[in-house]
C-alpha cells in the first residue's frame, strides 16, 4: 500500500466521522462542524452565517449550600505501645596494650619474662612460639604480637 493510498483513506475515514459529528452537532444544538474538505481545500472556507452561540451541553446544577451530612469518623485505633529499647551487654574489656610494639620490644619483653618465670616456665616460652608457627622470636609477625602476650601471659598461671 503507497503512502497516496493511506492518505486517502484516513481522508475517507476523517470525512465519515465529520458527518457522524455533523449530525451529533445539529442534534444537540442546530450548529454545523466545518467539513474537512473545506480544510484540506487550498481556497479559504466560505464564513458561516452568524447563528446564536448556544453551549453544547447544559451546565451542571448549582452545588448545595451546605455539604451532605457525611457519617461519623471512627477514633484512630491505637498502636500498642513500643517495646522498650533492646539493652546491650557490655563490651568485653580491652586487652591489656602491649608492652612491646616491634620485635626488638618483643625480644626484650620475652626475656625479662623468662626470668620472671624462672628456667622452667621459661622454657615453655619456646612451646608459645610454637604454637603460633614460629621457630624463633625473629619469626613472629605484627599480627601476631597479640597471641604471643595472650599465650606467656597464662604461663604465669
Amino acid at each position: 500500500m503507497s503512502i497516496e493510498e493511506k492518505i486517502d483513506g484516513l481522508t475517507v475515514t476523517l470525512m465519515s466521522l465529520t458527518d457522524a459529528l455533523n449530525k451529533l452537532g445539529a442534534m444537540l444544538s442546530g450548529s454545523q462542524i466545518v467539513p474537512p474538505a473545506a480544510v484540506l481545500s487550498s481556497a479559504p472556507p466560505a464564513p458561516a452565517a452568524a447563528a446564536p452561540v448556544q453551549p453544547a451541553f447544559a451546565p451542571p446544577p448549582a452545588a448545595p449550600a451546605f455539604p451532605p451530612a457525611q457519617a461519623p469518623v471512627a477514633a484512630p485505633a491505637f498502636a500498642p505501645a513500643m517495646p522498650a529499647p533492646p539493652s546491650f551487654a557490655p563490651a568485653p574489656a580491652a586487652a591489656p596494650a602491649l608492652p612491646f610494639s616491634d620485635l626488638n620490644g618483643l625480644a626484650k619483653w620475652a626475656t625479662e619474662m623468662y626470668h620472671t618465670l624462672g628456667p622452667e616456665k621459661g622454657m615453655q616460652i619456646q612451646n608459645v612460639l610454637t604454637s603460633l608457627g614460629a621457630n624463633g622470636m625473629g619469626d613472629i609477625k605484627p599480627e601476631q604480637f597479640q597471641a604471643f602476650f595472650d599465650g606467656v601471659n597464662a604461663l604465669r598461671g
